[in-house]
């Protein structure tokens, strides 16, 4: 389903009624908020709401077991939830542009993940160290790094 540059203020209700979907792209809207009902798409295989205004990713998001390729680039992101380590399907993390500067160790479980892209966020050498080393055979994109704590 691709809602991209709808000028969405929300993320629609209505999806969740699409329990089988396989492919949502909601990117280039305005949504803040991603819904707990999230979790009822346990079939989407690839998930873009990147260019949003999303400030929290809710811990449901970790019911996505199907998810292999999820976008969330360019938002304000501040936080990553644990749960991310559930997605065991994942092969592709965007967080690119983000508020983050902390990625939780669980991030670790996420064994089949070949790219994470954490470019334009403020993250410094050490995290940036910590995270190449709990995602060793992951292809990693980093900005130069800062000298941020």
């Amino acid at each position: 389903m691709n809602l991209r540059k709808q000028k969405l203020k929300q993320f629609p209700a209505e999806i969740a009624l699409f329990v089988n979907i396989k492919y949502l792209d909601l990117s280039k809207n305005n949504i803040k908020d991603i819904p707990n009902f999230i979790e009822k798409l346990e079939n989407l295989i690839e998930f873009d709401i990147s260019k949003n205004e999303i400030e929290f990713i809710p811990k449901q998001i970790s019911s996505l077991s199907s998810l292999t390729k999820l976008s969330m680039g360019q938002n304000n992101i501040v936080f990553l939830p644990p749960e991310i380590g559930n997605l065991s399907q994942l092969t592709y993390l965007d967080l690119w542009g983000n508020e983050i500067s902390y990625i939780p160790d669980e991030i670790k479980k996420l064994n089949q993940l070949k790219k994470l892209d954490l470019r334009m966020i403020q993250l410094s050498k050490d995290e940036q160290i910590r995270i190449t080393k709990l995602l060793p055979n992951t292809e990693l994109f980093f900005s130069q790094s800062c000298n941020c704590n």
